[in-house]
């Protein structure tokens, strides 16, 4: 059986990734994270390449041309090529993770999980001259066991695991004024898109490397209809301030609803803003300080057992990402050391963690012959809060990540991962545990 999943991963699994500039969006993988490997979908000629001269350096087949191509399906004959002349660009990823605790955790077993994200970016300035204006469409299907339940950890060893799930995750309408200094979004949206994520921390696939799970972010699987506002005052500035449907903090799936729940109850909604920097070029950095609010009914119990009723809970966060070290000074020679922070602080009364600090390196081209190769290691730490079961006796938990992303193709990239859970917070009885994963990421 494990056999065959590796063979049709290496067919294509795959990740999403993005970037952020001043405040343009950010699109990143739901948990799933991005980072020095980008990996996006565009316009190739696999399909229709011819035979290039020796001499040129260039693919000398049309297999090796589709091999070295950025998207598996290639241009589809043309179509897709054609669709981005107007405007419509086709995004696509499918990521398969196989992974097994080996060592301590709650059971050793082997499990599997596969992820599908569609999405549809139309540009509606190029496709009928609405000037500045962008519309996006987002699916997403996750099958699989969730990996957690294995190892009895809190953060989440897998950015992708969840529920099963089919579903329009993301749907919204973006306007830019004022030569971009101005952004508005408005419709169902994944806030960590947008807010309290590490662009240095996207290669690695524990959950609390790219997000503070202080933070009741409506982020993968439950992004929430929203209003978000971006402001850039000033060269390399931003202030950005979101609302957002806040049902999930009681069990409601935002991410299979529609608006039904933001306009549902307005007291229960989510609030979230953040201020931060960009500096630098080929050393480029960025800090952001944010803060946020979950208004609805909480219900807090005291030591003697006694429950009381709070109104809303907050918290905030940092996240700094800073390039450390390049190869070269050519501006467009990525290759080299990127580092992030994290660190993340809420109510203690009402959550199951209450402090967060998290940090790491990623390598990208560590080996001079494999420039889009990338290492990285990283540390998450959690600090457990009030509202975690008694029957856990430990007060944190701690994660430590490395892997290794091998660009196979233009289009695929095969990902060893090992980590170790120092004090599981997630089970009682859970035990340190060793877990490798293999994740196989393809663009579509």
């Amino acid at each position: 059986m494990l056999r065959a999943l590796v063979a049709i991963a290496v067919l294509g699994a795959s990740a999403r990734a993005g970037d952020a500039d001043g405040i343009e969006e950010a699109r990143h993988v739901p948990r799933e994270q991005h980072g020095g490997l980008d990996m996006g979908v565009g316009v190739v000629a696999g399909d229709e390449a011819v035979a290039e001269s020796a001499a040129t350096g260039e693919p000398t087949s049309a297999w090796a041309a589709w091999w070295s191509g950025e998207a598996l399906t290639g241009s589809w004959g043309g179509l897709r090529t054609r669709a981005e002349e107007l405007g419509v660009a086709f995004e696509g990823t499918w990521t398969l993770d196989l992974s097994s605790v080996f060592h301590g955790g709650l059971r050793r077993r082997g499990v599997q999980r596969s992820f599908v994200d569609l999405g549809v970016r139309v540009d509606l300035e190029r496709g009928v001259g609405w000037d500045g204006a962008t519309l996006y469409a987002d699916y997403q299907v996750l099958t699989g066991a969730n990996g957690s339940d294995d190892v009895g950890d809190i953060q989440g060893y897998s950015s992708i695991d969840g529920r099963d799930l089919a579903q329009l995750s993301e749907l919204w309408l973006e306007q830019r004024l004022f030569d971009g200094r101005l952004r508005i979004k408005v419709g169902k949206v994944d806030a960590n898109t947008e807010f309290a994520f590490a662009e240095n921390a996207a290669g690695f696939l524990g959950s609390s490397m790219g997000m503070s799970p202080t933070i009741l972010l409506p982020t993968y699987p439950d992004p929430a209809t929203s209003l978000n506002v971006f402001v850039a005052p000033c060269e390399g500035a931003y202030v950005g301030v979101g609302v957002y449907d806040g049902a999930a903090y009681r069990g409601v799936h935002t991410g299979s609803r529609g608006p039904a729940t933001f306009f549902d109850d307005l007291a229960e909604l989510f609030t979230v803003g953040e201020v931060g920097v960009r500096w630098g070029e080929g050393y480029a950095g960025r800090l952001g300080v944010g803060g946020w609010y979950q208004d609805g009914a909480f219900d807090v119990a005291d030591a003697a057992g006694a429950v009381r009723h709070q109104r809303g809970t907050a918290g905030v966060y940092l996240v700094l990402d800073q390039a450390v070290w390049r190869v070269s000074d050519a501006a467009d020679d990525e290759r080299g050391l990127d580092a992030f922070l994290m660190w993340g602080w809420t109510e203690p009364e009402v959550a199951e963690i209450e402090h967060h600090v998290g940090g790491g390196l990623a390598w990208l081209g560590p080996l001079a012959a494999r420039a889009q190769d990338e290492l990285g290691l990283g540390v998450s730490w959690v600090g457990a809060g009030d509202a975690l079961d008694p029957e856990i006796r430990r007060d944190h938990e701690l994660a430590i990540e490395t892997y290794y992303a091998a660009a196979a193709s233009g289009w695929l990239v095969v990902q060893p991962d090992l980590q170790w859970i120092v004090s599981p917070l997630g089970a009682s009885a859970a035990r340190d545990a060793w877990v490798g994963s293999l994740r196989f990421t393809t663009t579509l």
